[in-house]
């Protein structure tokens, strides 16, 4: 997380200084600056995966009964 953060600090202060004279950023710059947000949506993703992926297939509980069948306050007619 450390690594992410100066990673990040460094290319926006490498952005704020090539703003600021005017001189385009290398593309090395521009990578270190824009790593952090890539990993950062990498991560976000892995974790949505995985907690969907995380569904327990049986209930812990045995009132809480299977998910397949329908409730049987849950009858409409």
């Amino acid at each position: 997380m450390l690594l992410i953060e100066s990673i990040a600090a460094f290319g926006l202060r490498q952005w704020l200084d090539s703003a600021g004279s005017g001189t385009p950023a290398t593309a090395g710059t521009v990578m270190l600056a824009a790593l952090p947000v890539i990993l950062g949506a990498q991560m976000l993703l892995s974790w949505l995966n995985f907690d969907v992926s995380a569904e327990p297939r049986q209930a812990i509980h045995p009132v809480l009964g299977d998910r397949e069948t329908p409730f049987a306050g849950s009858d409409s007619g």
